[in-house]
């Protein structure tokens, strides 16, 4: 199992046989130009899965595949979501049966999205239901994606690799779920001039959710992002 990337279009050197869509949000602008032809990659990556090869999409992409999501009508889909002690409870439905008082451990929705799809992948490949079902309670997702360093009555803090607005959004919607009615910190990077120009006004309205931020200088994570930044008038400073 590989994670595909699209940031330089590597994920088209991919042939799979059961590939899955999460999301095709405008990003990496610097390589692609626009929104449209970012989408028109994920079409191309789409049609070099093998002709007997199973999609999974999230519900609401514009792709046609086996769909996976949160209380609508998706094939496979989570449904009588509840919180307790921390943890996601609810009810898993599939093509075939539902499953009914599956725990999830990891917060935030994305997460919980991203374990139904790697449950639904599995199932297509054919393992057994019931098992994976137990399995999801014990995922303890990677590094940097909502990881607690601290976890104490009075005091949180969270490390996440969030670098993109949606990212930002989903993060804030965990925390808000798993801890209500917390004042909320937040120390942002930027992580790269390209992108920071490309979605200053989206960066703003994700940060601003926030009771508080501490904002860091931008993150050069490519040779000569500065020098282009600069002359695309993402800085004049």
């Amino acid at each position: 199992m590989v994670e595909a990337d699209e940031f330089d279009r590597s994920f088209l050197r991919l042939f799979p046989d059961v590939a899955c869509v999460t999301s095709m949000d405008a990003d990496h602008l610097d390589i692609y130009g626009n929104h449209d032809e970012l989408k028109k990659s994920f079409e191309e990556f789409v049609a070099r899965i093998a002709s007997d090869g199973k999609l999974f999409i999230r519900k609401g992409l514009p792709l046609k595949g086996i769909t996976y999501g949160i209380e609508d009508d998706s094939d496979y889909c989570i449904r009588n979501l509840k919180i307790e002690h921390g943890s996601y409870i609810f009810d898993l439905t599939t093509p075939e049966a539902t499953l009914s008082g599956v725990k999830f451990n990891k917060p935030g929705r994305h997460n919980l999205l991203n374990g139904l799809v790697a449950f639904a992948m599995a199932v297509q490949t054919g393992s057994p239901q019931s098992r994976l079902a137990k399995a999801m309670e014990t995922f303890k997702g990677v590094q940097r994606r909502f990881s607690y360093k601290i976890k104490k009555d009075d005091f949180v803090f969270i490390d996440d690799y969030a670098h993109h607005p949606t990212e930002i959004n989903a993060v804030y919607d965990a925390i808000c779920e798993m801890h209500p009615g917390k004042k909320v910190l937040a120390i942002f990077q930027p992580h790269l001039f390209s992108r920071t120009r490309d979605f200053g006004d989206a960066f703003a309205e994700s940060l601003s959710k926030f009771d508080s931020i501490v904002l860091l200088d931008i993150y050069p994570a490519r040779k000569n992002q500065w020098k282009e930044s600069v002359h695309n008038g993402c800085s004049k400073k």
